[in-house]
């Protein structure tokens, strides 16, 4: 049995333990080296590694367990049904497993007045044409898993790689508290850069709900003196980042402190209700419970 991977010592360790085995670690692939990845030449970021083990019965065990033998994009296969009807601990064994070495990183970026924003955390997979249905179903599967943790994710992205080939991509919601649930109720197992990269993420998301929380208030000062009024005021007024005005503007429309109405379909307009908002400015610990971050 084979397996190739990045991160060669913690897998060999636990492997050997689990199996009462000595493994061999060989160099699989050189850092720079030509590599084909979803149809496209490019070139390795890191050095990649073959695990071996020689009993066949190792292999027999797995197989049995529900791993794949052979190329993946080839055949039909999903989760298996010990993990699907396992307890949160299995199931996020399983997760984790796959996004040490699947899941891209939710990425941050700033673009005009959207500031240090988070990507969607997204996991591509390619499959054979005639088995994409079967590649769906694998990604509902993985979907479902998620919701356990009340992880928010979504299937998008078909993209036909060649004749032969085609990809769908899992999405999981950047909303703010998605992306904590999905660190702290998921994360990582072996991938000490994705933990590292984990705990980057988390510092700044406690930065963005702090300052989305001083932003709010500031928003319900502003909010009790008007009759209405659209993000692009709370953009020009408070110089309020772009995607935080909507952030504060669905929290004001789902706690029922503005009506919402929409224009023309491309942008809505808020009608505050000032007692409400007078009612929430006047009581101190109701203010500093709010976490708006479950309304991003």
């Amino acid at each position: 049995i084979k397996y190739i991977f990045d991160i060669p010592d913690n897998i060999k360790e636990d492997v050997d333990s689990l199996f009462k085995l000595d493994g061999t670690i060989k160099k699989f692939r050189e850092a720079g080296d030509e590599v084909i990845i979803k149809g496209k030449k490019t070139k390795s970021t890191k050095p990649t590694y073959h695990l071996e083990y020689g009993p066949k019965s190792i292999c027999h065990v797995i197989f049995l367990l529900g791993v794949p033998r052979g190329k993946k994009v080839y055949q039909v296969y999903g989760i298996p049904k010990w993990i699907k009807r396992g307890n949160l601990e299995i199931k996020k064994a399983f997760l984790q497993g796959l996004f040490d070495s699947e899941l891209g990183n939710a990425t941050i970026s700033s673009y005009m007045n959207h500031e240090r924003n988070l990507g969607s955390p997204r996991m591509e997979l390619c499959k054979s044409k005639r088995l994409r249905y079967s590649l769906i179903q694998y990604l509902e599967e993985i979907k479902y898993l998620l919701s356990d943790f009340n992880i928010e994710s979504s299937i998008k992205y078909p993209r036909t790689l060649d004749r032969y080939k085609v990809s769908y991509t899992l999405v999981i919601s950047n909303k703010l508290k998605n992306i904590e649930l999905l660190i702290k109720e998921v994360g990582f197992y072996y991938s000490n850069e994705r933990k590292t990269r984990s705990h980057e993420i988390l510092r700044l998301i406690d930065k963005k709900i702090k300052s989305n929380r001083k932003r709010l208030f500031s928003t319900l000062e502003y909010c009790k003196n008007k009759s209405i009024f659209c993000t692009s005021d709370l953009i020009r007024d408070l110089n309020m980042p772009t995607s935080t005005s909507s952030i504060i503007c669905n929290y004001l429309f789902k706690r029922g402190l503005v009506e919402r109405e929409n224009v023309n379909g491309r942008r809505f307009y808020y009608k505050p209700y000032i007692y409400k908002i007078n009612n929430l400015l006047n009581d101190r610990n109701e203010l500093f419970a709010i976490n708006i971050s479950r309304f991003k």
